[in-house]
């Protein structure tokens, strides 16, 4: 092949003997080919260094092909990762290019990502929203000129397509993983938060406590307060002590993200008390480290590819004019239960349950 020579779609159709639109077909996804040619053609794409020319697709249809992703955390986080690397696969696949944006949770940095997006004339756009109401009407408008979705938290005020994780059912598997080992008094340990934050965390505490009512089972909440990151470990551990001072009992510890998982077995470990002899500890988000933790920890993980990927078809079903698929309501997904030693009696290994 001439180094110089372009890969369009007709040449590539030449190539393999096959057809314009069978070709199109194989590499978005799309029509009834056999996925034998779909393979074939994949393959010989990606051989050849086959890219398609959205800059001319755009001119030629009148259609943008640029979707934008915008989170309030930072894109490359454990959580974010695969939730953007599958809405941008997906997209890929049917021909756009993902573009991702940090807004840092800032209400200025997002209204201006936002509006800039809209005038550069965007196909759709993918929203992890800040956790304040700053900019609730700029989501109605923008939604209102492309195809628009939510990430990871829902606005019931808004009508707008949310994606999010089940947070309830979160509490309620954790509660109820507790329960099955034998561990009746429970311990919600969760943190004083604002918007959206404190509806994960309040609605993680809700599924706990319905759990719990199942089995006629005590449940104490406490909250930490008056904390930052330099000072969130220090602040569990006292938020603990003074629970446990005032004669306050655990056997069984639901903690609302891993991190104060951590904290929680460190303080238990100080006063003498063993995980998981004494107390079992559960925490939210698999994050890095939490399976090499001491003991491991089990957790129970959001499914952030999951996410992305059916924000993106939503995305891709708005864009392609089909008002039979998904509508612009709240999708919530359930977690995976991750079963570690940080909750088993008698043994150290780590299974995972599906939730």
């Amino acid at each position: 092949m001439n180094k110089r020579e372009v890969i369009s779609i007709t040449s590539l159709a030449k190539r393999l003997g096959l057809s314009k639109s069978t070709v199109h077909a194989a590499l978005t996804e799309t029509g009834t080919i056999s996925q034998e040619t779909r393979a074939r053609v994949r393959a010989a794409a990606d051989q050849l260094g086959y890219r398609p020319n959205l800059l001319a697709r755009g001119l030629r249809t009148q259609r943008s092909t640029i979707i934008t992703v915008i989170t309030n955390t930072a894109t490359w986080s454990h959580t974010n990762a695969p939730m953007l690397h599958a809405a941008d696969q997906l997209g890929k696949r049917h021909g756009y290019l993902v573009l991702s944006a940090y807004s840092d949770n800032d209400p200025a940095r997002e209204r201006q990502i936002i509006e800039y997006a809209l005038g550069s004339g965007v196909a759709g756009l993918l929203i992890e929203p800040i956790d304040t109401p700053d900019n609730q009407a700029l989501y109605r408008q923008a939604g209102q000129q492309v195809p628009l979705g939510m990430l990871n938290f829902c606005i019931p005020q808004l009508d707008i397509a949310a994606f999010a994780t089940d947070e309830s059912a979160i509490g309620h598997m954790a509660a109820r993983h507790l329960l099955t080992t034998g561990r009746r008094r429970l311990v919600y340990l969760g943190y004083a938060a604002s918007g959206w934050i404190h509806q994960w965390v309040t609605e993680r505490l809700r599924g706990v406590e319905e759990a719990a009512r199942e089995e006629q089972a005590p449940v104490s909440t406490l909250m930490v307060t008056d904390w930052d990151e330099a000072t969130l470990q220090e602040r569990v551990a006292q938020t603990l002590h003074a629970y446990l001072d005032a004669g306050g009992a655990v056997e069984g510890l639901i903690a609302a993200n891993d991190t104060l998982a951590l904290g929680a077995i460190s303080a238990l470990r100080a006063r003498g008390q063993r995980v998981p002899a004494d107390v079992a500890v559960v925490g939210v988000d698999n994050s890095t480290g939490s399976a090499m933790a001491h003991p491991p920890l089990t957790t129970l993980e959001k499914p952030m590819a999951h996410i992305g990927h059916e924000a993106m078809r939503f995305l891709l079903e708005r864009m392609a004019g089909d008002a039979a698929g998904l509508t612009a309501q709240q999708y919530r997904y359930p977690p995976t239960l991750i079963v570690r030693a940080s909750t088993q009696r008698n043994s150290v290994s780590a299974r995972a349950c599906a939730g």
